[in-house]
């Protein structure tokens, strides 16, 4: 009778998930997303990689993941990882773009595994050249000496070397980095 039971099954409980919770509901219980209903079908669906596209709903839930990791106050396991992996970060640019002013404002501060987590999201939508010398002052600075987050600055070399281009006042990020880096390294994203 039904050639794909399980695209049926998926997308039944996709309708019921998406009908009984609000993005508060599912941030307030991330907590418990180990036995939590709601948050077992979310991570078993983005699993089996059977929400394409992600539901605005949980796009948004997957925005306040992003800023709950920004601040702190939710912590960086598998299934946080797979939410934030999986948001449209189009549709998220002023939430990226406050997490942004967040880390500029020095109202949080960054670390590697927030920058390993939310960089792409950042780096393609949250306009980060438009505050270019404070994102390198209070995000990238921190971070450089780190292996992890160099990699994944020299992944995207051509980014960051635009964006320490568009930069004004970093010399303090430049010492840093060539006391920290190799010559070559530094080459990658430096002109001077």
């Amino acid at each position: 009778m039904y050639r794909n039971l399980p695209d049926l099954i998926n997308k039944t409980a996709t309708k019921i998930l998406l009908l009984s919770v609000k993005e508060t509901d599912l941030i307030n219980t991330i907590g418990n997303y180990s036995t939590d209903y709601c948050h077992r079908i979310i991570n078993a669906l983005i699993e089996n990689d059977c929400m394409k596209p992600i539901p605005d709903i949980i796009n948004n839930f997957g925005g306040l993941v992003c800023e709950r990791i920004a601040s702190g106050n939710v912590a960086i396991n598998d299934y946080t990882t797979k939410i934030v992996k999986n948001i449209d970060g189009s549709k998220l640019t002023h939430v990226l773009s406050v997490i942004r002013d967040s880390y500029c404002n020095s109202n949080i501060v960054m670390d590697v595994n927030r920058f390993k987590i939310l960089e792409l999201n950042l780096r393609k939508y949250g306009r980060l050249k438009e505050r270019a010398g404070d994102v390198i002052d209070k995000i990238i600075k921190p971070v450089i000496q780190n292996d992890d987050a160099k990699d994944i600055i020299f992944q995207n070399a051509a980014f960051y070397k635009m964006l320490v281009t568009s930069a004004d006042n970093i010399d303090d990020f430049k010492t840093k980095l060539k006391g920290t880096w190799s010559k070559e390294d530094v080459a990658k994203i430096l002109d001077d």
